[in-house]
């Protein structure tokens, strides 16, 4: 019954193969990659702001502007604000609730990469396209954040995914849903949708000219920007011109602002960082693709891309996020990668192999290195260490690699190892609870009898804000439960009023008697004060 080291792993890999086969019919796998049941906390910049504005829509009932405090603040469409107020008004105000429409916008891309890669790649390993997709970091990290990116991505996906449909099917569905999506998104973003839609103009010219010059592709675009168009003039007709068009003088902002500036190769460094290790495939897919596609399968899964990466180089302001649109096409090349691979590159397999099996013995042993030292940045969940325990799973099934006799075993190991990393890294909440310090301390307060049933105001002038202090400003105000008003001055305080005041402001309160609630350093510069009744 003696069996060697090669022997146990070898059948442990032929158990595994057998087991990979069923990834593509269990949708159940999808599950504890987009749901978290645990803590919950907002990331002030920018999903925390899209759930204040949402609560001022409830609070106030004004489904109009999007609001600061009293203020109406167009610096942005409302279309998310709109999406995440309506699903509080049902399901209750609630972190999770603030992130349903990412979610399902989430499900939406997946669904939306797998017909696109039906459609232009074949059947036999399309379910490979979404399950890469779910597996960037890029994708889940922003699957999980209650912002304008993953909505926006999933419109992108339904107009791509149409448009080829037009081009091989005469339903007129398929031409309307090609126009709708453009106003819908415009809603979602202004004019970030020119982007994929100049990317997609070569492909529209050469293949869909009829459906470009179909009525139903121009009724998708008058109903979809009719919310658009209806919004605006009922604002411009409440707020005025001047104020409703800070929308186009933030455009002009971000396109020649340095704050956001970087260098045009950012995207060259940044995206694949986020996308590893489905960057590399889709570098070798990108070869497979140029080499045996046709030119119509080309414009979309691979010029679309780099015409819309040139763009988002040019574009000044640069984030990661914007980089989002582009991931279902690693996924999609990615595919390419695996089925040519493992039809016929036996030798770039053993290679591959040779590669995955050295990073993991890496990461095997930074993991364990990392229990003792702690030098990675990752947080801890309980007495868990995230890190380790990401770098650990990853590196034992990227080194058992090695000993597989097939490309699909090989990648089988591949795949299952990033799978059970990414289920780590949502369920240890790293991607959900983002700032687990400032949710403890603020439960920990010790507040006065009845607190929450008054009202609590801020101090601070308009406008007059550094990053950091925004950012506070917005983590405080979220789980207050009854907002109060933006004060400019000190002296606007009043006796049996409950504030939340800058530190370097406290000294103006000397006329005033008063009591510190709280002044922890993780809510620095803010403090809360109760002005007392004499």
């Amino acid at each position: 019954m003696n069996m060697s080291l090669k022997g146990l792993c070898r059948a442990f890999i032929n158990f595994i193969s057998r087991k990979i086969r069923f990834l593509k019919y269990h949708i159940f796998l999808y599950f504890p990659l987009f749901f978290y049941f645990g803590s919950r906390s907002y990331i002030a910049q920018d999903e925390g702001y899209y759930a204040l504005q949402s609560r001022w829509i409830l609070d106030s009932g004004n489904w109009l502007a999007p609001m600061w405090w009293s203020e109406p603040v167009f610096d942005r469409t409302i279309g998310l604000q709109w999406l995440i107020a309506s699903f509080q008004s049902v399901l209750g105000n609630s972190i999770f609730v603030s992130h349903l429409p990412s979610l399902i916008s989430g499900i939406i891309t997946l669904i939306a990469t797998y017909k696109i890669s039906q459609n232009l790649l074949g059947k036999d390993l399309s379910w490979i396209s979404p399950f890469a997709l779910s597996m960037s970091f890029l994708w889940i990290n922003n699957l999980h954040l209650a912002t304008q990116d993953m909505p926006l991505l999933a419109l992108e996906l339904v107009g791509v995914y149409s448009f080829l449909k037009t081009s091989s099917s005469k339903d007129n569905i398929w031409k309307f849903l090609s126009g709708i999506w453009i106003g819908l998104a415009f809603m979602l973003k202004t004019f970030m949708v020119l982007l994929p839609l100049l990317s997609i103009a070569p492909y529209l010219y050469l293949y869909s000219r009829k459906a470009l010059r179909s009525k139903y592709f121009y009724l998708g675009i008058v109903i979809g920007f009719l919310p658009f168009i209806i919004w605006l003039i009922l604002s411009i007709n409440l707020y005025g011109f001047l104020e409703v068009s800070n929308l186009y003088t933030k455009l002009q902002h971000l396109s020649s602002t340095d704050l956001y500036s970087k260098s045009p190769l950012y995207y060259l460094w940044n995206l694949p960082l986020k996308t590893f290790p489905w960057s590399i495939l889709a570098i070798i897919g990108s070869i497979f693709s140029f080499k045996y596609f046709s030119l119509k399968t080309n414009m979309i899964v691979l010029y679309y891309p780099l015409i819309l990466l040139t763009l988002l180089s040019i574009f000044n302001t640069k984030t990661p996020y914007y980089a989002l649109q582009l991931t279902p096409y690693i996924a999609l090349q990615s595919t390419i990668a695996l089925k040519y691979l493992v039809q016929n590159r036996s030798n770039i397999v053993a290679f591959l192999s040779w590669i995955v099996s050295i990073l993991g013995l890496i990461f095997t042993s930074l993991s364990l290195l990392n229990l003792k030292y702690k030098f990675l940045p990752l947080a801890f969940s309980g007495d868990i260490n995230i890190a380790s325990a990401l770098l650990l799973l990853l590196g034992l099934f990227w080194a058992l690699s090695i000993f597989t006799k097939s490309a699909k075993s090989f990648f089988g190991f591949f795949i299952i190892g990033l799978y059970l990393s990414f289920v780590i890294l949502v369920q240890s909440g790293l991607l959900s609870d983002r700032i687990p310090d400032f949710r403890i301390a603020y439960s920990n307060i010790v507040f006065p009898e009845k607190f929450h049933e008054e009202e609590v105001d801020f101090v601070f002038p308009k406008g007059n804000l550094t990053s950091h202090s925004f950012s506070q400003v917005v983590s405080l105000a979220l789980p207050t439960k009854r907002l109060g008003h933006r004060l400019d001055e000190t002296e606007l305080l009043i006796k049996g009023q409950y504030a939340w005041i800058d530190n370097s402001r406290i000294p103006e309160l000397h006329s005033k008697t008063y009591k510190v609630i709280t002044k922890s350093p993780i809510f620095r510069p803010w403090s809360l004060i109760y002005l007392v009744e004499e």
